[in-house]
């Protein structure tokens, strides 16, 4: 099994990257950000990162993303925050 980091989307300076795993995002793709950040004197803030799966979805620049399961794979479903489904 190959991890790689899936996809990169970034807005600004607010930004998701996709991984295989938790352990891969955490212990290998979040040290690289860190280090690539503080060379600009940027860090990342500990209250906006986090590390979920799709499934669960997350808050991003006023849309609540997630995927569900039995749809067509790589497709996801994403709606204003706060609006119903």
């Amino acid at each position: 099994m190959h991890d790689r980091v899936e996809q990169a989307l970034d807005l600004a300076d607010d930004f998701i990257i996709t991984g295989r795993s938790p352990e891969l995002l955490e212990h290998c793709v979040k040290p690289l950000i860190e280090g690539f950040l503080k060379i600009r004197g940027l860090e990342l803030s500990e209250e906006r990162t986090m590390i979920t799966h799709i499934d669960d979805g997350f808050d991003f620049l006023g849309f609540h993303v997630r995927k569900y399961k039995g749809w067509v794979k790589g497709k996801y479903y994403r709606r204003i925050k706060g609006q119903s489904i």
